[in-house]
Formats: C-alpha cells, structure tokens, sequence
C-alpha cells in the first residue's frame, strides 16, 4: 500500500472570482499582432524596474493565392507591429513596426525574434528584432545594469534558398545591423543546420557583443539514403548573477564548444540518432559564462543511455543554482547527476537538482516517478513547465496526469484519463534538500501553471484552462486547498498563458489569443490580424493592478517621515529615528531581506539592482 504524502486536490470548486475591488485590476493591454503564427517566447523582469518580452513572427513576401479548384495558398506579410491598445474603447495605436525575412517557400513563413522592453504603463520602451536567419526558440536572462543577455537558436533563413554566410542578423533600437555570419562549408548540406547564438543587449537596446557558439553538424546513411543532422541541440532557460554571470541549460544531440570549460562532445542519448526532431534525444547540460560570454565550466549526466534528459528551467536563489525538467527511461537503466543516481520510468519523470554556481559541483539531485493513476490505468505524463525559490522553499509547477511518486508515497494524483486529462499543479519542496513537502492539483479542463512568483508569503501562478480563460491562481506558501482563488484575467478560444511577472504591485502576462481576445472589466474585443485562416494567433500583454488580491498579498507597511533609504555602492542603507521592521522585496516581488534597523544608520550589502524597501524604491549601485 502506498502512503498519500501531502496530496492535496482541487475538484470544482475553484473560487473564480468575479471583478471586484479586491481582485486584480486590468490597467493596460498590448499585443505583438501580424499576419501568422505568433508566439511569446520568453518574460522577465529587467533589473531596472522593466519588463523583457520575447517573441516570434512568421514573415513572407508571398501574397495569398487563391487556385481555380477553389484551392488557397496562405501568404503572410513582412512585419509585425507592437500594439497599445485603449481599454475604453478597443482603439490601437503601432508603437513599433518590425521587418522581417522575404521567405518565399517554407508554408509557415520565416520565424523571426522580436525583443521589447515594456514599461509598466505597458508603453514600449525600445524593441529590436532579427531580419536575416530563421528564429526556432531561445531564452534571456536581465542583467544588473537594465540590459538582457539572450540566446537564440538559429539557423540561414529559408535553408538554402536565402543565400548568405549571415545566420542571424539583430537589428538595434535604432536600427542598427549586427550580423553574426557562419559560412557553412557546404551550403546546400550544412545551411539549414540551427547554431546558437549569444548577444548582450544594453538597457536601451543596442547590441553590445554577439557570440556564434560551433555545433557539429554531419549527415548519416539510413537506409541507404544521407540525411543531415540539423536540430542539434535546445536552449532552454538561462538566469544571470549579481556579476552578470550566465547560467544556460539546454539539451546537446552533437558536439556544442562553449568554450575550453564548456566543450561537450559524444552526447550518450544520442547514440545513433537518425534526425528526427521527434525523438527528444540527447544530454541535458548547464554551463556558466562570465560577462564577456567565455565559458567557466560545465554540467552534463554520465551513466547509461536513456531516452530524454530536457532541462526546463533554472534560477538563482540563496547562492544556490536550481534546474528542474525531466527525463524517460526504461526503468533499470540509470544517469548520475553529480553523485546522485537517476533512474527514470518509461514515463515522463520529473528531475531537479541544485548546483553550487562558484565551481559547478552538484550539490544534490532528485527524481520523482510518474505512473498511470491505478483506477483509471490510462497513461501517465509530467509537463514542468516552471521553478521558483524562496529562501529555503522551493517550489515547481506546469501540468500532469496520473500518479507522480516520491518513492512510495504519492505526492501527486490526478485520475483523470489522458485525453484532455491534463492538470496544473505545483509542487514544494526543501530547497536544502529537495524533500518533498507538500503539493496541490489544480482541476479545471487542460489546466497548466506557466510561472510560479513568491511574494509577501503568498505564491501567485499565472497559468490557464486551455478552454476557458488565462488565469491567475493564488495561494498560500503551504499549498492549502482553501487557500486557492481563481482569478481570470483573459478570455479566448485556444487560450494559452506563456508567463507572468510580478513589478512591485503589477503583474505582467504573456499570452496567446486565437481569433479573438476579451478581458474582464472591459467592453470591447480584441480582433486577431489573419489572412483568413482563423487558427492564426497572437501575441497579448497584460498588465493588472495586484494591490487588493483577497489572498493576504499586501505591500510592506510604509514608514513614517522618520524614515530613510537610500542606496551606496554595493549597499542599502536605512536611516530611522527609532527601531523598525525593514523588507526588501526584488524589484520582481521576491523577498530578498528582512531585519529590524535599530535607531540611528543600519548598512546591508546587496548586489546591484533595483530593490522595494518598506514601499520605497532603491538602486543599488
């Protein structure tokens, strides 16, 4: 028999709230909207008080056709704009129109990347975008000085047919071109191979350096017919320190040279892969790079061949690195993650491990089974799809079905059957250890958590019902059933919630909507730009004011006059005429501090950034 640790479901009863004065309040919408398929990638917080979207577009010179038989061949336009949009009325204005690539074969367009910083009023503040290379996916991580590091996977665009040694070219805020070039040695062989691809952007959007990371690439003989090798790797999260040091996470299935620290040869998942990007094979890896992108060392498995090792996330937090995500096996054979043995399922099993940032040492690694629910015996799957810390707390959410088991205890069930059995959940765990503590599914119908954000003892999901809304779930810290509130924050068909971030009381989405969008405390409906095809999607920001949740989630009790802080270089630094409880929040609502000041001038040493004190805002330099 096994023993049910901390299970903890929630059936229909979800208390999904109406708009009231303590619930979150729509300020702004904004949208990135052309003439295709369009997705947001990526949403972080900046560490000057901003927020990073990223994105894709597909782009094409080639007109929609329509043929005698009655046939129509969908064309897509060059660009893509960034819309604001009047929530009285529904009217928009462009703030920002991006080019992208003539494709003229592929049927979906050339995916091109858009890169914006947004303001809190949800205005744009610069973007810039690729115009040359075709975007597959990436990742960013904000730096201390307002700036973002990113990480593209890219490839020449349209294989063959757009002929250049350019695999990527960044247009600036200003306009400016970057070109990174990789001149293929046989084009018509290696030109649709993908190569990642680092950048540096500054706070105000100018590329400051660019670095091509070298991918093997080859062809192999299957049956008797040479195929090429060209999806050779995945980059899946990155996260920055108080020195702008990156930390990246990916998956390699060739040779991937960061650097003489970091070059990863002879992938074992790989092992006579025959190229088909269905088949997610490969080594999971985590390297770390200093400011200038040269590599300090490196973090890859080693033991036996299995099916899949893909990393998901990754954050820093306490002076610990955490990367959750999971892996399938076969149930004997076994990976070693620093000294610590894994040994996956043939289902999606659920992996995290915490590793020392100083020198890369695995600290400790873990491994949760998935196995079908023993009434409904119809599958099992893991999703992780986020990953947060919060002191000694560490906690993991996206969606699953069936029975997730620590050992012999069941930490999560879900006895829905697989067909639309997908259901959010969020796990917590000792961040010293990796025990799990507690967990909580959320029901619904496709329900899936897409970030989980610590904030004043609270935590706050932004997720979605793929059939009914985006939303945000709050609850408190010990994952407590009562404790769960629904709130929606936009309604479409097909919706999907990509992310959210929380700046000071505001919390900002990153959503898809299908066709059309509406949103609570609003009249009017948002009309997705199409072609004619009604499956197109695009890109929509929200920004709510989180100030009144009902969830006990205030701000820090503001001081009286008696009170000062300010900032040195390296330090806060707080002034009181009497003893005081200090918070210090991130600018992205994590607590990062708390002291009591006594009277007179109290000193902290923080990295640099922007940080909430007591309700005031302070730069640290």
């Amino acid at each position: 028999m096994n023993r049910k640790l901390l299970t903890m479901a929630v059936a229909g009863l979800l208390s999904v709230a109406g708009l009231s004065a303590q619930e979150p309040q729509l300020k702004w919408v904004t949208s990135q909207d052309g003439m295709g398929l369009e997705i947001p990638q990526a949403i972080k917080v900046s560490s000057d008080g901003y927020v990073f979207l990223m994105n894709n577009f597909a782009s094409s010179d080639k007109e929609t056709s329509y043929d005698p038989d009655g046939s129509v061949s969908k064309g897509y336009s060059l660009t893509t704009d960034y819309f604001f949009y009047n929530i009285a009325d529904g009217t928009k204005a462009s703030e920002k129109t991006s080019t992208g690539v003539p494709d003229v074969l592929q049927t979906n367009g050339n995916y091109n990347m858009t890169l914006y910083k947004v303001g809190t009023d949800g205005h744009l503040l610069w973007g810039i975008h690729t115009n040359v290379g075709e975007f597959s996916d990436g990742a960013m991580a904000a730096t201390s000085d307002g700036g973002v590091v990113i990480a593209l996977k890219m490839r020449h665009s349209s294989r063959s047919t757009y002929k250049s040694d350019i695999v990527c070219q960044l247009v600036d805020a200003d306009g400016v071109e970057t070109s990174v070039k990789w001149d293929a040695p046989d084009y018509e062989t290696y030109g649709g191979v993908y190569q990642p691809v680092l950048a540096k952007i500054s706070k105000d959007g100018k590329v400051e350096w660019t670095k091509r990371i070298d991918v093997g690439y080859k062809t192999v003989t299957i049956s008797g017919t040479q195929k090429k090798l060209y999806d050779n790797f995945d980059l899946r999260d990155m996260v920055a320190d108080g020195e702008d040091n990156i930390y990246l996470t990916g998956t390699y299935r060739t040779s991937i040279n960061f650097g003489r620290n970091a070059n990863l040869s002879s992938p074992r998942n790989a092992e006579g892969w025959d190229g088909d990007v269905q088949k997610t094979c490969g080594d999971l890896f985590v390297v770390k790079l200093d400011k200038a992108g040269t590599a300090q060392w490196n973090v890859v498995t080693k033991g036996q061949v299995i099916s899949c090792e893909i990393p998901k996330n990754i954050v820093l937090d306490n002076g610990n690195l955490y990367v959750s995500g999971y892996m399938k096996g076969d149930g004997e054979s076994a990976v070693m993650l620093g000294n610590d043995r894994l040994t996956p399922s043939i289902k999606d099993c659920l992996f995290y491990a915490c590793i020392a940032p100083a020198d890369g040492s695995v600290k400790w690694a873990r491994l949760l089974q998935t196995v079908e629910h023993p009434v409904t015996q119809d599958g099992a799957r893991m999703k992780p799809m986020c990953l947060a810390a919060s002191g000694n707390e560490l906690y993991m959410g996206g969606s699953f079905y069936g029975n997730v088991m620590d050992g012999e205890n069941v930490c999560l069930e879900n006895p829905n059957k697989q067909t639309n059995g997908l259901r959010a959940f969020i796990l917590k765990c000792n961040a010293e250890n990796g025990a799990v503590q507690a967990g909580i599914m959320i029901d619904g119908a496709l329900t899936e958590v897409e970030n989980i954000i610590p904030k004043d003892g609270n935590l706050l999901a932004p997720g979605y019902d793929l059939y009914a809304a985006s939303y945000l779930y709050t609850l408190d810290t010990d994952l407590t059933s009562n404790s769960l509130k629904t709130y929606p924050l936009k309604n479409s068909i097909s919706t999907a919630t990509q992310g959210g971030v929380v700046v000071g009381d505001l919390l900002v989405s990153a959503m898809n909507a299908n066709r059309t969008a509406t949103f609570p405390g609003c009249d009017w409906t948002l009309n997705v730009i199409n072609n004619g095809d009604n499956n197109y999607r695009a890109c929509v920001f929200t920004g709510h004011d989180i100030s009144s949740l009902s969830t006990g989630i205030v701000s820090a009790p503001a001081a009286d006059t008696g009170f000062r802080a300010y900032a040195g270089k390296g330090e806060l630094i707080v002034e009181t005429l009497s003893a005081c409880q200090v918070q210090v929040y991130g600018i992205d609502g994590r607590a990062i501090l708390s002291f009591e000041a006594p009277e007179g001038r109290t000193t902290k040493s923080l990295p640099a950034g922007l940080y909430i004190v007591n309700d005031r805002k302070v730069a640290v330099y």
